[in-house]
């Protein structure tokens, strides 16, 4: 149900990228340049409650942009966490922006979509980092941080 609604969303949110001139192709290069739509994901939620986060990836070059690897790690306790408990992929794979295929192909000044859920089982400020693998010329490998604060029931309007 929740990687429906993402995908519906993706397809809509695409549509209206490109209606506001995100699909012109002045100024591409050849190559594949990964664009993301903000470089960190910040998110407040209650403990006990989870909320899905999406990250807009953009292909500024002619060539496709092939994404090998979307990785989630966090250091938890000072050891690197594969998968940390707090942050949670929905797919291992880029949803498409313009017809909500699911696959790691980004066409040339196409829109993908990563999306996650956060957790916030504990109370807290919880760091992480999606890294976005791929053959794009600017930024092989695209670190994006991420921040969950999860503040305990009663307080900045939790109930």
């Amino acid at each position: 149900m929740i990687k429906r609604v993402l995908v519906s969303g993706a397809v809509v949110v695409g549509a209206a990228l490109l209606a506001c001139g995100g699909g012109g192709s002045a100024d591409l290069k050849q190559k594949p340049q990964i664009v993301t739509d903000r470089d960190a994901i910040q998110a407040d939620i209650c403990r006990g409650r989870g909320g899905a986060q999406s990250l807009f990836v953009q292909n500024k070059g002619i060539d496709d942009l092939v994404v090998s690897s979307l990785t989630l790690t966090a250091v938890t306790s000072g050891v690197l966490v594969s998968q940390p408990p707090m942050f949670r992929l929905l797919s291992d794979q880029i949803i498409s922006a313009a017809d909500g295929g699911v696959n790691n192909t980004i066409k040339s000044n196409q829109y993908g979509l990563v999306s996650m859920y956060f957790n916030a089982v504990d109370a807290g400020t919880f760091d992480a980092q999606l890294t976005i693998a791929s053959n794009a010329e600017n930024t092989p490998s695209k670190a994006v941080p991420l921040r969950l604060f999860s503040p305990d029931a009663g307080t900045l309007g939790c109930p």
